[in-house]
């Protein structure tokens, strides 16, 4: 339908001691729906240098510049897409965006003790701007030839400082082979968020009725008159969060025989965070001490069989991925926690052929408050499965 793809990997010594790699990565998105386009474009130059004999130094600069066309589909009747519209996009050809630029400078420094020790130190430091801009259906009455339009426009900035330090050593003791993992982080971000809601000039709000018509038209309501929307008269939130997290991590990796690997590790991480809700004046702060087990298990019956468990737990701060709000109520709740645990089996029948079957099953702890505020619940989640 008119898309098209261009990838560049081009590889060159450029000394006894140095090598370079140049990678560039281009796309454009077109396809039979109406208005779908967009242009994805990044690079990623990486220089390798040989400090010594032991020692190396990698760096690596990544820019990407992505613009393409989002919605979000059709209208729902009795809990599922209207078929009828299929065909219409319930958006704006020259509203309906999203973007992204990013900037991503990465340091490894690595060197080698001995055979059996080596290091690991390295720094990430990245810039990133986004943008949604979004028309979008908010309401619709089965049958009807209207149909409730909203929408936002929500840019982010945000700002990543990440170092990063560890020890890996390998020691025997008795028969079984420890390979010994101990390391740091820090991580230090910056994010700034805007959410503005569309603001109709025939409601004074961000909601109107349009009639569907394949295009839309969002220049006239469904009542005939002329309409318009302004993105920057309507501010919703407006937010800046600094978070801090430091981290100390180990794992202990043991090769009891040829058959049988053990694998036991855990992290702990002070997470701390202010959100300043510039809009309103106020600001909230949480800090969080969290540890993570991880565990897993490696048993091989035969040379072309292996068995497997694994264990982790991991959390989530009540700011959420995205970092942009911390209300008071959410600010006094623990974080949500994650367990996970897959038990299974991987087969190589031959050079050609395997056969992998698992069991997973994933649980979710959430504290929220209750209506009053004056209480919480643990609201649970659970998810099992197979794959084959």
């Amino acid at each position: 339908f008119g898309a098209n793809d261009l990838t560049l990997d081009y590889n060159v010594q450029s000394g006894d001691n140095s090598a370079m790699r140049f990678m560039m990565h281009s796309d454009a998105l077109e396809n039979h729906r109406d208005h779908y386009d967009g242009q994805r474009t990044g690079i990623n130059p990486a220089l390798k240098l040989k400090v010594t004999d032991r020692t190396t130094l990698d760096l690596s600069y990544e820019y990407a510049d992505h613009e393409r066309f989002i919605d979000r589909g059709v209208p729902t009747e009795n809990g599922k897409p209207v078929k009828r519209f299929e065909k219409i996009t319930f958006g704006d050809k020259d509203v309906n965006l999203t973007t992204l630029e990013a900037t991503i400078f990465r340091a490894t420094l690595s060197t080698e003790f001995s055979d059996t020790s080596k290091g690991n130190l390295s720094i990430v430091s990245s810039e990133f701007e986004k943008m949604y801009k979004n028309y979008y259906a908010s309401g619709y009455n089965a049958g009807e030839t209207v149909v409730t339009m909203d929408g936002y426009l929500d840019p982010t900035e945000r700002e990543n400082t990440v170092l990063t330090g560890n020890l890996v050593n390998e020691i025997q003791i008795g028969t079984s082979t420890h390979t010994l993992l101990f390391g740091g982080e820090i991580i230090d971000t910056s994010n700034d968020n805007h959410r503005y809601d569309t603001f109709w000039s025939t409601t004074s709000d961000d909601n109107e009725i349009f009639n569907i018509t394949r295009p839309m038209n969002f220049l006239v309501n469904s009542s005939g008159v002329a309409t318009s929307n302004d993105f920057t008269a309507k501010l919703k939130s407006k937010t800046r969060s600094d978070i801090e997290v430091s981290s100390i991590y180990f794992q202990n990796q043991i090769d009891v025989s040829d058959r049988l690997k053990l694998m036991i590790g855990g992290r702990h991480d002070t997470f701390d965070i202010t959100v300043a809700d510039i809009k309103s004046g106020t600001s909230q702060s949480r800090e969080d001490k969290e540890f993570s087990p991880r565990a897993g298990v490696i048993f091989k019956p035969s040379e072309n069989v292996s068995w497997y468990y694994s264990y982790s737990e991991s959390f989530l701060p009540r700011s959420g991925e995205q970092y942009k709000k911390l209300i008071a109520s959410a600010a006094a709740l623990d974080p949500d926690v994650y367990e996970s645990s897959e038990f299974g089996v991987k087969i190589a029948i031959s050079e050609r052929l395997s056969f992998a079957a698992a069991y997973f099953d994933s649980e979710q702890t959430i504290a929220t408050r209750d209506a009053s505020g004056e209480g919480a619940e643990i609201v649970g989640l659970q998810v099992d499965g197979l794959e084959l």
